[in-house]
């Protein structure tokens, strides 16, 4: 399997007057890198090194937050995780069900899966989304209204 990852950087230069200071001309060049991975877990890691949140996690929550994403519903971002789907994660995942625990941790405590009870959660929009954009926005009001009553319980 090989995924493969294009990175372009735009590098603009402009050529001075040295002695007025104007500015004789200016131009751009575009620069792409191309970025190959040779396996799910290799995407997992340059995907998460890209989003500056993610890139501090370690690898059972980034490899966790991976197997979330591909069982979120469409336009909602939500889940549940009670003790089936968890141990269906962990079996995807060759682990055991306390290593999809403790990543869920971790997220949780990162506001990346937020709880909106008996084993429903929300995966926060600002990171993911499956879905329609328009819906995205719904979404994120729903995170911020939750987290806002989570720390008013605190």
């Amino acid at each position: 399997m090989e995924i493969k990852n294009i990175k372009q950087s735009i590098e603009k230069t402009k050529v001075i007057d040295t002695a007025t200071g104007e500015i004789i001309e200016e131009y751009s060049e575009s620069q792409y890198k191309e970025i190959v991975a040779h396996s799910k877990d290799e995407f997992a890691f340059i995907y998460a090194s890209l989003n500056p949140v993610l890139s501090k996690l370690s690898k059972p929550a980034i490899l966790t937050y991976l197997q979330l994403i591909q069982r979120v519903s469409i336009n909602t971002n939500e889940l549940m995780l009670v003790k089936p789907t968890i141990e269906t994660i962990a079996k995807a995942m060759n682990v055991g069900s306390q290593y999809i625990r403790n990543a869920m941790v971790v997220l949780k405590k990162k506001d990346i899966l937020i709880s909106k009870g008996s084993g429903l959660y929300v995966l926060n929009p600002l990171h993911s989304w499956r879905g329609n954009t328009d819906e995205r926005v719904t979404s994120m009001r729903l995170v911020l209204e939750l987290k806002l009553t989570n720390k008013l319980k605190k």
